[in-house]
């Protein structure tokens, strides 16, 4: 699949180390990576928004408008958003928000969500990415995947199944253990697996049970 998307996020922490100490070479990296997709154009696609991610949507969204001139697209099934970016001080005028799919994207892009399950107290997506050629599943944070997703994969449907993952057994219900996916899924599908979204780096643990792993 030819690579037209990139996944964008800001954690606060690695940009504040310490309260009041800004780490310049972070920052760096976030603006390195944003004037990348703006020279591209940027489409933002949604999977759920923590009460700390809302912060950081809010703040691409402005940097993009008032420093690179540039308006994104927010692609979300969930209208609601509007709403939560009004809380951050954005207005309608700052961004253009898209919740068709009944079209292509950019590219030729096709874009199906699904609900996934994360958190119960806000509405999470995945998605079915497919550029006129394969097909692959983006699950974003979950717990577990949507019924359906195996099967695609075993019958050739799916190319690839890209499944956020972390180390530790329980260590948060919204997302889904090494442990719980070996149980998932099959040793015969688990090179077309792609583990993301790690909580630490046990990228050799990952690769060790047959799983593939996303690399920037």
């Amino acid at each position: 699949m030819g690579i037209r998307h990139s996944r964008f996020g800001l954690e606060w922490a690695r940009l504040e180390p310490k309260e009041g100490e800004f780490s310049s070479e972070e920052i760096g990296k976030v603006r390195q990576e944003i004037e990348l997709l703006h020279q591209n154009g940027i489409h933002v696609l949604l999977t759920h928004l923590h009460a700390d991610h809302v912060g950081s949507l809010g703040s691409f969204t402005s940097y993009c408008k008032n420093v690179l001139r540039k308006t994104i697209t927010i692609v979300t099934p969930d209208k609601t958003i509007a709403r939560v970016l009004a809380l951050t001080g954005l207005t309608a005028q700052d961004y253009t928000l898209c919740t068709d799919f009944s079209q292509p994207f950019p590219g030729g892009l096709t874009v199906t969500p699904v609900m996934v399950r994360h958190d119960p107290t806000m509405n999470c997506y995945g998605y079915y990415l497919n550029d006129g050629s394969e097909t692959i599943y983006y699950g974003g944070d979950a717990q577990g995947m949507p019924d359906g997703v195996l099967e695609q994969l075993r019958s050739g449907l799916l190319c690839r199944v890209y499944q956020e993952v972390t180390y530790e057994h329980g260590a948060h219900p919204g997302h889904t253990s090494l442990e719980q996916l070996c149980a998932l899924v099959p040793e015969n599908l688990r090179s077309r697996t792609v583990c993301m979204h790690f909580g630490g780096d046990y990228t050799g643990k990952a690769l060790s049970c047959g799983f593939d792993v996303a690399r920037a």
